[in-house]
């Protein structure tokens, strides 16, 4: 009854060796499937803060003014 099988423990090891391989490789290429994404929202962020520098700049410099727009807004 408390006989264990030599080849028991190398049978779970590949096994394991195995699954874990598979987990590997399969979060490699979720990690580069997502890495691309992430690319990219870096980029059009990158761009939006620009946009929102040069827009915080027009409206400072007085290059654009918005004053009409508040005089819309409190009289309806």
């Amino acid at each position: 009854m408390g006989h264990e099988c030599a080849g028991s423990d190398t049978k779970i090891d590949i096994v394991n060796h195995s699954i874990s391989k598979r987990v590997s490789h399969r979060v490699a290429s979720t990690n580069t499937a997502y890495g691309g994404r992430v690319e990219k929202e870096q980029t059009f962020k990158q761009k939006l803060l620009s946009l929102k520098r040069s827009l915080m700049e027009d409206l400072l410099t007085g290059k654009v003014r918005v004053n009409y727009m508040i005089s819309r807004t409190t009289n309806p």
